[in-house]
């Protein structure tokens, strides 16, 4: 339910606002509109499950209202793929694997930082300091078990996989929307 305030499926949430943590909607966080700052991410450090970072939420300073506003929110999908991981008793990326990706057949989209590394998939080039070009994003660098940021980013697909999404949304939603949605 898209107008259900996010306790109902997260009912831990807690924000340094109490009044908005009772009012923010799953759109709100789908639109951009819950009023929660962009930037709570996945550092590295500490819990880095989606869990984790929702238990950060306190920290996070409310820039609006729930509602008010649009601000891109990064914190707004991750609390989003919680809300996945609680209705569905999956991980979040297992989860959007086996709901939309799998049944759209896009076999070479994946989250997984280690997926990336055996799929044939561009790596962008940053110049760096001392003149060399360097991958733009280190994924050797990424301990076991890192999120990439999702569910707000991260996943990796390969340009035929692009197409066939682009395909899907052109066509009725077959695959993953029952036929009266």
């Amino acid at each position: 339910d898209l107008d259900a305030p996010v306790r109902r499926y997260v009912p831990e949430l807690k924000l340094a606002d109490e009044q908005a943590a009772a009012q923010i909607t799953v759109l709100n966080l789908l639109n951009h509109t819950a009023g929660l700052d962009w930037n709570l991410i996945d550092d590295g450090k500490g819990d880095r499950s989606l869990a984790g970072l929702v238990a950060k939420l306190p920290e996070l300073p409310l820039i609006a209202p729930p509602g008010a506003r649009a601000s891109y929110s990064q914190a707004g999908y991750n609390l989003a793929g919680r809300i996945i991981e609680k209705v569905t008793g999956l991980p979040f990326e297992q989860a959007m694997a086996s709901l939309v990706l799998e049944p759209v057949g896009l076999w070479d989209t994946v989250y997984g930082l280690a997926e990336v590394m055996v799929r044939k998939f561009a790596v962008g080039y940053n110049r760096g300091d001392d003149g060399e070009l360097h991958p733009a994003r280190p994924w050797g660098a990424f301990k076991e078990g890192a999120r990439g940021d999702n569910p707000g980013g991260g996943l990796a697909s390969s340009v035929s996989d692009l197409l066939r999404w682009a395909r899907f949304h052109l066509g009725d939603g077959e695959g993953v929307l029952p036929a009266e949605a």
